[in-house]
């Protein structure tokens, strides 16, 4: 009996809604027609004014490099980056890191061109006047080598 009643109050509930009842459908009909059959009467979007760009309200930093530098490294004191000036030399380079340290071999000196090749120089030979002492020149680097005796 319980089974039946409840049975009977289901099959007379009536479906109700959440939405009000004057509300008006939120979709509607949209008809794409395609360009290559139909021309349109008037343009999508009307196109964009042209306009100057104004020159920025900043200054605009230019940036130049005016410093030329050259790099002595390997067994010298105080190895790094020094200014490159006109008329720089081997062995002026290498008095300008502080000279040699009690490791260097000074009979193996190589002076890599910024251009790609390898030159060694001997500094004993250099300061007797035995060969020339090179003249560097802008990303030139002086390696000097390690003594292993």
């Amino acid at each position: 009996m319980l089974f039946a009643s409840l049975l009977l109050s289901c099959a007379g509930r009536t479906e109700r809604s959440t939405r009000p009842a004057n509300a008006t459908p939120i979709f509607h009909t949209i008809t794409l027609i395609d360009a290559d059959t139909q021309p349109a009467t008037e343009p999508a979007l009307p196109p964009p004014p042209a306009k100057e760009i104004p020159p920025p309200w900043y200054p605009v930093p230019t940036i130049t490099t005016t410093n030329l530098f050259i790099y002595v490294g390997g067994e010298v004191k105080q190895a790094g980056r020094f200014n490159w000036v006109d008329g720089l030399t081997l062995t002026n380079a290498i008095a300008t890191a502080g000279g040699f340290t009690d490791f260097a071999d000074i009979s193996r000196i190589d002076l890599l061109r910024g251009a790609g090749s390898i030159e060694r120089y001997s500094y004993s030979l250099i300061i007797r006047g035995l060969t020339n002492n090179p003249t560097l020149q802008p990303n030139d680097r002086v390696l000097v080598q390690k003594r292993w005796w």
